[in-house]
C-alpha cells in the first residue's frame, strides 16, 4: 500500500474517531439532561459533577483527533 493511501485511511480512520466522540460520548455526557439519559437506561448521580467531566473530556478527544486534520 502506497503511503498516500495509508494516510487516507488514516485520515478516514481519526475522522470516524472524532465522530464517534463527539457524538456517542461526549456531547450527550456533557449537554444531555438527565431525563434524557434516562431513556438510555443510564442512571445519573446527584451530583453529575463526573459525568459532565468525563463528558468534556470525551469532547476533548474528538478535538484532539481533529488536529492533524488542520494540515
Amino acid at each position: 500500500m502506497q503511503s498516500s493511501q495509508r494516510l487516507k485511511w488514516l485520515r478516514r480512520a481519526l475522522l470516524v474517531k472524532a465522530a464517534l466522540c463527539f457524538l456517542a460520548w461526549g456531547l450527550p455526557a456533557l449537554l444531555a439532561p438527565p431525563a434524557v439519559l434516562r431513556l438510555f437506561g443510564l442512571s445519573v448521580p446527584e451530583d453529575p459533577m463526573f459525568l459532565r467531566s468525563s463528558g468534556s473530556a470525551g469532547t476533548a478527544g474528538g478535538a484532539a483527533a481533529l488536529w492533524p486534520e488542520r494540515s
